[in-house]
């Protein structure tokens, strides 16, 4: 164990010392939802990956950037719940200043459709209401309602299951690709580590105003029972990518355990 992580370290300064040496062009943001990446990639005019998971490899080099998955979760089910019951008639002009989500919504208002993502989705998003009726119903009584859970929850539709270790292959892709991850940054550390990232790259930021409507108004409580179950959940997926980032050196032991609690107000 002391051996694997003298290796790593070294391989982590070897990494970090030619960090210059990668070309700039090459460089993709592994946007991940509900982590900033929109306004990461405003600010900072990146290629990025979204909803997909499918890298060139190659010559390709990445950025990531992360958020406690337990907070990523509510933000993500909020984004679909604002989204699916957004008013289309409220505004002329439907764009990221009045909805988190115009491509949708617009497609949704000129082929008026009923449905925004698709009836089912759409209903099962509908049917929960809250994040925290979602998570506890994972461990619900009510065999009918644990299945309607674990049927949202395994939905490839959005960001809800797309999380974390979906995009990072359950940790894989960084024990087989980590020579080729650039940045790791996160939400929590938002200003500092983009300035960091802006300055490496060479690029002036201009933009430091919100560019997405946020839904903070929302309810974001979430019992013990919620956490637990939000946790076990993703266990084999965002926390094992999480885990092999911090093996990797890749973030800070104390941001990795911060990702295992949550709080409203952070």
């Amino acid at each position: 164990m002391l051996l694997f992580i003298i290796i790593i370290l070294i391989i982590h300064l070897f990494l970090k010392k030619n960090i210059e040496n990668f070309d700039k062009n090459n460089i993709r943001f592994i946007h991940i939802g509900k982590t900033g990446g929109t306004y990461i990639r405003s600010v900072l005019k990146l290629k990025q990956y979204h909803l997909k998971n499918n890298y060139k490899l190659n010559n390709e080099i990445y950025i990531i950037w992360l958020r406690n998955p337990i907070k990523r979760f509510v933000s993500a089910f909020y984004f679909s719940y604002s989204n699916i019951n957004f008013n289309i008639y409220k505004y002329n002009n439907i764009s990221l200043n009045n909805c988190s989500n115009p491509f949708w919504v617009n497609k949704k208002k000129i082929n008026n459709n009923y449905y925004l993502f698709n009836y089912r989705y759409d209903k099962l998003i509908n049917f929960f209401k809250t994040p925290n009726f979602l998570a506890e119903s994972l461990t619900s009584n009510n065999k009918y309602i644990k299945s309607l859970a674990y049927e949202l929850m395994n939905n490839n539709i959005e960001h809800i299951y797309k999380g974390i270790g979906w995009y990072l292959w359950n940790g894989d892709f960084v024990k087989k690709h980590y020579n080729k991850i650039f940045f790791v940054g996160s939400q929590e550390n938002m200003d500092n580590d983009i300035k960091y990232l802006a300055d490496k790259l060479n690029i002036k930021i201009n933009n430091t105003d919100k560019i997405r409507e946020n839904t903070n108004n929302y309810d974001k409580y979430l019992s013990k029972t919620a956490i637990q179950n939000i946790y076990n959940f993703y266990k084999d997926t965002d926390y094992k990518a999480l885990k092999a980032l911090l093996d990797y050196k890749f973030i800070t032991k104390e941001l990795y355990d911060s990702y295992f609690s949550y709080k409203i107000n952070i």
